[in-house]
């Protein structure tokens, strides 16, 4: 993974997520619309298709509340993108 993308892979799941949701709307809405073609299985899909991307946000949203809530608040080390070291590794402050 790219060094600070991980602040993003929510946005690009929900993003993904909610084109899906869309896509099975539209099949959904062209079953009712097309006269020619056999209804149930484009209803089917549609509705497959919607079922499964509506929970994938449900999970999504889960995981990403519940990564947010085990993160310390006033956790730089770990919560900002571009300064995720270990305390090891952090450069010592001169006492004074």
């Amino acid at each position: 993974m790219l060094h600070g993308m991980c602040s993003f892979d929510a946005h690009i799941a929900v993003f993904v997520g909610l084109l899906s949701l869309t896509a099975g709307y539209w099949l959904l809405h062209q079953a009712a619309a097309d006269t020619c073609c056999p209804k149930w299985f484009v209803k089917f899909l549609g509705a497959l298709i919607m079922l499964v991307s509506f929970l994938g946000l449900l999970c999504i949203g889960y995981m990403t509340i519940q990564k947010t809530c085990k993160r310390k608040p006033m956790d730089f080390h770990h919560g900002m993108p571009g300064m995720q070291m270990e305390e090891s590794e952090a450069p010592a402050m001169p006492n004074k």
